[in-house]
């Protein structure tokens, strides 16, 4: 993939449910050439990275995330973002991490201060970690907490279900699953936290939206009193 190309696509990762004209990606991407910015999106328009809708006089476009193929673009410019942008201590501790976790599916991902580019050397390592719905999710935070307690700095794990991620990203309210949305460097699992994010968009998702701050216990999100609960044969597939 060409560099241009990738550009543009790191413009949608940022707002993924952003649609822009040419102009617009041209503008957002720092390219002064519309020549060179038109030819990346006729290109991603043909792998069908990018879908492209008409609203009024203005051809608009936005990412196709039913296409596997932009999953996997979002999933290598997020490992390019992790490795480069994160310490090389964290990078290890993350690594240990993973090996501890049991299941075959997980996504993991480094939130917090670490995340926001804003750690100090008194900044603790926060981690959260995504499983299927049948995982034992009480098991695999006590193995990842017993293992962070003996790191520098120390990890403060996160485990939640596919289902309990998806609830988080519908509720109206803010809280860790959209904060986690908005400050994230995936390092393991990206496709599958971006179908998530998928299916989510599907049911009404409307990305992060700065609401109200929210404090989090150890291992655990914070719930709003009036959370709103769904059936999960409600949502869409």
């Amino acid at each position: 993939m060409l560099k241009t190309e990738l550009e543009i696509i790191k413009i949608f990762r940022e707002n993924m449910l952003a649609k822009e004209s040419i102009r617009g990606i041209m503008k957002n991407s720092g390219k002064k050439s519309y020549g060179t910015t038109f030819e990346g999106v006729k290109t991603l328009l043909k792998k069908e990275v990018l879908c492209a809708t008409t609203q009024g006089k203005s051809r608009l476009c936005s990412l196709n995330l039913d296409n596997d193929l932009t999953l996997s673009y979002l999933g290598f410019l997020d490992a390019e973002e992790a490795y480069a942008k994160t310490p090389a201590k964290i990078v290890k501790n993350i690594r240990e991490l993973a090996q501890s976790i049991q299941p075959d599916y997980f996504t993991l991902i480094l939130t917090g201060s670490y995340a926001e580019g804003k750690a100090t050397e008194k900044s603790g390592m926060d981690v959260a970690v995504i499983v299927e719905d049948d995982t034992d999710t009480k098991k695999v935070f006590n193995t990842l907490k017993n293992k962070g307690e003996l790191m520098i700095p120390e990890a403060h794990p996160c485990v939640f279900k596919k289902s309990e991620l998806l609830e988080m990203l519908l509720n109206e309210e803010m809280n860790y699953g959209k904060m986690m949305f908005k400050n994230r460097r995936i390092f393991f699992g990206a496709q599958n936290y971006y179908r998530m994010i998928r299916k989510a968009i599907k049911n009404g998702f409307k990305g992060y939206t700065a609401l109200s701050v929210i404090n989090r216990p150890a291992g655990k999100p914070r719930r709003s009193n009036n959370l709103k609960t769904f059936s999960l044969n409600r949502i869409r597939q």
